[in-house]
């Protein structure tokens, strides 16, 4: 009886430990559309007579201004 106890303590420390320790790594990436670079190839695309439609566009890390 008391191992199982000792080994139910151990489970949970372990577990909580667990979870504690993922708190920092789900932090939220900020994302923005990369303009710059969907401008460019719109651009030439419209030149060549070519209809582009963007499902994922390209993305780049968000400026903190």
């Amino acid at each position: 009886m008391r191992l199982s106890i000792i080994l139910l303590f151990v489970v949970f420390t372990v577990f909580v430990a667990g979870c504690s320790s993922q708190s920092g790594s789900s932090r939220v990436a900020l994302k923005q559309i990369d303009r710059d670079y969907v401008d460019t190839v719109n651009r030439q695309a419209t030149v060549g007579g070519v209809d582009v439609y963007w499902i994922n566009p390209p993305q780049k890390e968000k400026n903190e201004d």
